[in-house]
């Protein structure tokens, strides 16, 4: 696999343009946090990495952008995704440029939260960013913070815990981040509608 670009890099990793042998040029994430983090705290965001790819490869429907590789057991844990051709911030520049609304990126995202929730999950971290287009559908992505509704699993939210981007974050997720439900998503909808 060769390193074409870096696409972004965070606290918690980089995402990379990345072309394979056969000439397949994809996305590929790696956990690699550039942040101090205690031996217990990185146990726990390896942990975390895991549970996106697994959640996000399990997510079929193409609402969601797939995975297409991944090696979470590894000493870097990694993935790969389709390129995607835009984001939906970028949209919103675009279109607000020229006086539209982007109607259809609105209607797929609402599309995506629908079919996500109804798989028992919340995004937690929706924003235009990880809202991309792929082969002419916007998609949801970077499922970093999602949470399953299920009591059965595992914690990996500190109970003091706040995450997400505070201009899209419910306030209840400053409250209980762990216990955030679809309504969460919901509000995150809302200040997307309000960036247009």
């Amino acid at each position: 696999m060769k390193i074409l670009a870096i696409i972004a890099y965070g606290g918690f990793g980089k995402v990379e343009r990345v072309q394979f042998e056969d000439g397949t040029i994809l996305a590929k994430k790696t956990f690699e946090p550039s942040i101090k983090l205690t031996p217990e705290d990185l146990t726990k965001f390896r942990k975390r990495f895991a549970r996106e790819v697994r959640i996000q490869a399990k997510l079929k429907s193409d609402v969601f952008l797939p995975v297409v590789a991944f090696d979470v057991d590894g000493e870097s844990p990694w993935f790969t995704m389709p390129l995607a051709n835009s984001t939906l911030r970028d949209e919103i520049v675009r279109t607000k440029e020229q006086g539209e609304i982007p109607k259809q990126a609105l209607i797929d995202l609402l599309i995506g939260l629908e079919e996500l929730h109804n798989e028992g999950l919340v995004h937690r971290d929706l924003k235009p960013s990880n809202v991309l287009r792929h082969e002419g559908k916007w998609k949801l992505s970077d499922f970093g913070l999602v949470l399953p509704q299920t009591s059965d699993t595992t914690k990996l939210t500190s109970a003091d815990s706040a995450w997400g981007t505070a201009a899209y974050c419910a306030p209840e997720q400053s409250v209980d981040f762990h216990s955030v439900g679809p309504p969460a998503d919901i509000y995150a909808f809302g200040c997307i509608l309000h960036d247009i």
